[in-house]
Parts: structure tokens; C-alpha cells; sequence
């Protein structure tokens, strides 16, 4: 990191001057191309209580190809589902397995198969404009595979600038499997769907113990109906929220966009939580410059000599490679907020 970049003021918005709702670091939800196919529209979503939506899903191939038919994520959905999301100004990103996909990683992860099944990852990111792709690798686990695929996808996302997102969907039944992912990874979101909150202590514990960073990991709210649902209403999900809050973790997640009127309710009060926008740290030439995103109503960080940047309060920062560009240069970093 050159010296001539660096930390040569202090920079910083100051809580006292902008007071705050406490919010969670993201909130992202899923929408699932088939019930795009059945007829839930992009412009239908709450898009005020998300920062990211997970398009969901593809399915590896054992070749390492992409299976885009069977989930429902068609040219025209994938285009129309980047368009609203941007339009809207939340970050979307696409999916990449599920239940149901069996043997595929695996056998897409073998020596042979991992870099073009990566490369064709990629490929489908850029296609469309997604912001990032999710995992969701949940049966007939490979760990050394699974620490394979997610260190060569973080290792080529680096190169991309705006670096994409790369998150996974977990699940403390299988964190023996996914929590040692967590140095290459942005988040994780447990799939505690079926978990009510006096089982969440648990849940959590299955990742801290195994190592796994609390300000990465994301609570499950299942909200999409079926039986092993049970954040049925706004004050159970609500206690969800809490429970990130309690245990300064990062964020949350619903499973999914779509549903009836309670989904609807949930959602209006997950509104009050949603990060409000990001900041963006720039340097041009150098020079220390500060952009505000349009939707960002307000900042809190600071920028300290010596030091990396540091938020000020209790939001997740990921600066980490964010800092940093291909050629080693300190360039930017964008925190959620």
C-alpha cells in the first residue's frame, strides 16, 4: 500500500450529527424464478426492505456447465429481475444450487471441471449484471471441493472492479461443512427457517464454535410459507431481528419475496431496518474523496492516519479487499449502511 496514498487527514460524520435507527448490516431476500414464471413480477417486491435480492436458482452441471431451465431463471427473467433491482437501487445477486442439487457440485468441483465451472459462474454474473453470486451448497458435501470452489471465486473476483459480492446460504445442521468457507467469503445467511427463536442460541453456536465471524453471519426469517416455516408474523420475525441485534451479528435474510398478506406485513416492517445506503471512499489521483450514493441519507465513519478505515457505531464493515485493486493500490471501499 503506497504511502503516497495514505492517511494523511482525518475524515470523519459523526453519529452525534446524524442520529440513526439502529438498522442490520443487509437484509436480503430471495426470489425464486418460478414464482417469477408464475407470475410475481420484479415490480411487485418490497424493494424498501432489502439492500441485496438473491435471484434463485442454477443448478451446477456435473460437466460444470450451468443448468439455467429448471429453476426458472430464463434470459428474460434474469434480465428483467437486474433491471427493477437497479432501478430500485438494491443489489442483486443469483444463486447457484439449492436442495435437489445432489451430486452436481461435486462433480462440477473436480480438478477437471472447477475452472470452467468458476469461469461460467462468472461469464453468467457479467451476462446479466448481477452484482454477485450466492451459493447454496446444503447435500453430499466435498469440504475440501466446497474451500476449493469458494477460494478460486473470491481469487477471481478480486480482479473485477466494483468487486462483486460472494455470500453463501448455510445452515447449522451442515456448519461443519460451510463455516470454514468464511475467510473467502462476504456473508453467510443460515437457512433457520424452521428455528424458532429459542433455538437460535444454538444455532449460532454451531458456527462461532467452528470459527465463523459473527459480523458475517446473517439470521434466516422464513416467511414464505409451508410447514417448516415459523416466523408466521411481524412480531415473530421481529424477534429474529432482535436476536441480530443482541448478538452483534450481521444481518438478515428472508426466505422469499413473495407470499400473502402477513408476508406483506413482515416485509413493511423490515422497512424500518434496511440500511439506508452506502458510502463510497474514492481515491482519484491519490486524493482523498468522498461519494455519497443517491440513496444514502446519511454517514458515519472515520478516517484515521495509520489506520484502515473504521466505522464509528455498530455497523458490519467489510473493507478488506475492497481497499485494495489488481494493481495494489489503495483505491476505494464501500461500506453497507
Amino acid at each position: 500500500m503506497k504511502t503516497s496514498l495514505a492517511f494523511a487527514a482525518s475524515l470523519a460524520f459523526c453519529a452525534s450529527a446524524f442520529p440513526q435507527a439502529k438498522t442490520v448490516g443487509w437484509s436480503l431476500g430471495y426470489y425464486c424464478g418460478w414464482d417469477q414464471d408464475g407470475g410475481f413480477k420484479p415490480s411487485q417486491i418490497n424493494w424498501k426492505a432489502f439492500t441485496h435480492i438473491a435471484h434463485f436458482t442454477v443448478f451446477p452441471n456435473n460437466d460444470g456447465s450451468l443448468d439455467v431451465a429448471s429453476n426458472g431463471l430464463s434470459d428474460g427473467n434474469c434480465k428483467a429481475a437486474v433491471s427493477e433491482a437497479h432501478k430500485n437501487g438494491v443489489k442483486i445477486v443469483f444463486s447457484v444450487g439449492g436442495a435437489q442439487a445432489k451430486d452436481r457440485f461435486k462433480n462440477a468441483c473436480a480438478p477437471e471441471n472447477i475452472h470452467k465451472f468458476v469461469k461460467n459462474l462468472l461469464d453468467f454474473m457479467r451476462k446479466y449484471g448481477y452484482d454477485g453470486i450466492d451459493t447454496d451448497w446444503e447435500e453430499n458435501f466435498d469440504d475440501a471441493k466446497m474451500v476449493a470452489l469458494h477460494k478460486e471465486l473470491r481469487d477471481s473476483i478480486d480482479l473485477i472492479v466494483p468487486r462483486p459480492s460472494l455470500t453463501v446460504a448455510g445452515g447449522g445442521y451442515f456448519a461443519s461443512h460451510c463455516a470454514m468457507v468464511h475467510p473467502y467469503i462476504d456473508f453467510l445467511n443460515t437457512m433457520s427457517y424452521d428455528v424458532s427463536i429459542g433455538g437460535m442460541g444454538g444455532e449460532l453456536k454451531e458456527f462461532t464454535s467452528r470459527g465463523f465471524p459473527k459480523e458475517k453471519l446473517g439470521v434466516g426469517i422464513g416467511i414464505g410459507g409451508g410447514g417448516m416455516m415459523v416466523d408466521v408474523d411481524s412480531a415473530t420475525a421481529k424477534k429474529k431481528v432482535q436476536f441480530v441485534f443482541d448478538n452483534a451479528l450481521g444481518g438478515i435474510m428472508q426466505w422469499a419475496v413473495t407470499g400473502d398478506s402477513r408476508n406483506t406485513q413482515v416485509f413493511k416492517m423490515l422497512e424500518q431496518y434496511r440500511p439506508t445506503g452506502a458510502v463510497s471512499v474514492i481515491f482519484v489521483d491519490g486524493k482523498l474523496k468522498v461519494v455519497n450514493d443517491p440513496a444514502a441519507a446519511r454517514a458515519t465513519l472515520a478516517y484515521r492516519t495509520g489506520a484502515k478505515l473504521k466505522l464509528i457505531g455498530n455497523r458490519p464493515v467489510f473493507p478488506g479487499r475492497d481497499l485494495i485493486d489488481p494493481s495494489g493500490r489503495l483505491v476505494a471501499a464501500r461500506f453497507a449502511h
